[in-house]
């Protein structure tokens, strides 16, 4: 069976996003079953940041900047969101 996209079947940004934060933690879900097969205990944050030795800190901004750009994402869309329902309430 043949299926074509057509330009209102493409994904917006906020697909792609969601996408990538689906892939994102399902690999971390990954890693932690792989790492918990392996040792038989759950993965310990301070077991990596002793392993990644001079590049801990820059993981650590990495991911504080990644959970900056997610916060600020849902709060504009929830602002959104809740702008135009305030709108469409007042017409």
């Amino acid at each position: 069976m043949k299926t074509t996209l057509n330009r209102n079947d493409s994904w917006t940004k906020g697909h792609r996003f969601g996408a990538v934060i689906g892939i994102w933690f399902g690999a971390n879900l990954l890693f932690q079953s792989f790492w918990l097969g392996l040792h038989g205990y759950p993965f310990d944050p301070a077991i990596m940041l002793d392993y990644m030795g001079p590049f801990t800190s820059i993981m650590i901004i990495g991911e504080l900047v990644f959970w900056i750009f997610i916060l600020t994402w849902l709060g504009r869309r929830m602002m959104r969101s809740r702008t135009s329902n305030v709108n469409a309430l007042s017409e």
